[in-house]
Order: structure tokens, then C-alpha cells, then sequence
């Protein structure tokens, strides 16, 4: 059966994997981020319009900190949004299409009022897009608070070498480029046998495909949401 390696720090490499598995994929959890949250203490959520979060991590960091749920919460795409729900939170709201930071700003500021009040914006250590300064350049009041850090992995696991190391084909997952970069520093760090040519390279986005593209993969799959990623891979193996 054809594998999946899942680079995505848990919990979310939990769900990633469930997706992959309910298409038929078998799959191996090998989180190359460790994900550190903050010990802050939090403002009146209350005071805000709107609290904004660009990633599922950040929304997990968020109900850890905070009970509030009845905020007018503001995510990136259906799987933060699947995310929020579970964790309790009412209001909703999230792009329809390209899920990332430049949509979702994009409908905050066609949906928002800058008079309405500040917003308060979830966020990790390391992001791609400054959407606080994004905001502020539409001349919104902007709270940026950092709810965890990344940390990058020192190594794999015996099995996960194991995988890379197979001589059947396979396919990894990338969805950032911190994760690439820790990937490949893994790699040669711990020499392990890897031949580019027998996987697939499943990426979130044209900037991280942009770095991945530039080894000889089998083959790189690029799309916005997991659920393309999973659809795409299966028409192309099976």
C-alpha cells in the first residue's frame, strides 16, 4: 500500500492523518516541529471586534488560554474553522477559496470596520505573511500576541528513516517552510539514503513548492487544503 509521511506537528498531524488514511493511504507520523505554547496571560478577549488566527496551532493556543468562546473568531480556512468548532468557539468565520493569510485579510478588510474596534490577532513565533502589518496599512488597531513557538527537530526516528530509506515509492508532506528546511537538515545530518526520485512531494503552498521544486522529486503536488492534497495524490496513484 502506498505511504504517507506526515511532517505536521501534533495534534495536527493526527488529522492529517485520518484524511490520508480514509482515501486508503497508509501513513507514518514523523512531527519535524515541536510546538511550545506561551505562558501568557491574555487580555478581555470582549474588548475586541474580532480575534484573528492564521493557523489551527493558534487557535489550539488560544482555547488553551483563554474560555472565551463566544468571540468573533476569524481563521484561514475550513480545517482551522473544523478546529475552532470543536473547541467551542460560535462565531466562525473564514475565506471561501484560497485558504491563507492574504484571503483572509483580504475579507477582513472588506468585512470589518476599522471603527468598530481592535482586533486581536493569535499568532506563532514564525509567520509568512505580516498580517498585522497588513491590517494596520487598512488602519485597523492591531494586538499581535505570540501563543507558541516552533522548534525544529534534531532527528527522526528509526522507522521514519526506515521510510525515507525504502526502495518503494512514497510521498512527504511539507506544509511549511520551516519544515522543509528541518527536513532536509535531517537528512544530512543523520546521512540517511534518501533518493528524491521514488517520492512525492505533497506541499500547502506555491512558496514552500517554490524551494521543494528545486530537487529531483518523482513528482511535487502543490494545493491549498489537505483535502486537495488527498485527492490529488490518490488520482495520481491509484
Amino acid at each position: 500500500m502506498f505511504s504517507v509521511l506526515i511532517t505536521r506537528p501534533k495534534p495536527s498531524a493526527l488529522s492529517t492523518a485520518k484524511m490520508f488514511q480514509s482515501a486508503g493511504f497508509e501513513t507514518l507520523i514523523e512531527p519535524l516541529l515541536e510546538i511550545i505554547p506561551a505562558t501568557v496571560l491574555l487580555n478581555d478577549l470582549k474588548k475586541y471586534q474580532a480575534v484573528v488566527a492564521t493557523s489551527a496551532m493558534a487557535i489550539r493556543a488560544l482555547a488553551s488560554l483563554s474560555e472565551q468562546r463566544e468571540v468573533s473568531l476569524w481563521c484561514v480556512g475550513k480545517t482551522s474553522y473544523e478546529v475552532a468548532k470543536k473547541l467551542g468557539y460560535k462565531k466562525i468565520h473564514f475565506p471561501k477559496g484560497d485558504e491563507n493569510a492574504q484571503s483572509l485579510f483580504a475579507v477582513i478588510k472588506k468585512e470589518l470596520s476599522p471603527k468598530e474596534g481592535p482586533i486581536f490577532y493569535a499568532a506563532g513565533d514564525t509567520t509568512r505573511v505580516d498580517l498585522k502589518k497588513l491590517l494596520m496599512g487598512s488602519y485597523f488597531e492591531v494586538d499581535r500576541e505570540i501563543l507558541y513557538e516552533s522548534k525544529m527537530s534534531s532527528e527522526i526516528s528509526l522507522k521514519a528513516k526506515a521510510f525515507l530509506e525504502q526502495k518503494s515509492e512514497g510521498a512527504i508532506t511539507f506544509y511549511s517552510l520551516r519544515t522543509f528546511k528541518s527536513f532536509l537538515n535531517i537528512c544530512e545530518r543523520q546521512r540517511i539514503q534518501f533518493a528524491f526520485d521514488r517520492f512525492i512531494a505533497l506541499s500547502l503552498s506555491d512558496v514552500i513548492s517554490a524551494e521543494v521544486e528545486k530537487l529531483p522529486w518523482l513528482q511535487v503536488i502543490t494545493a491549498s487544503t489537505t483535502t486537495q492534497l488527498v485527492a490529488n495524490l490518490k488520482r495520481i496513484v491509484t
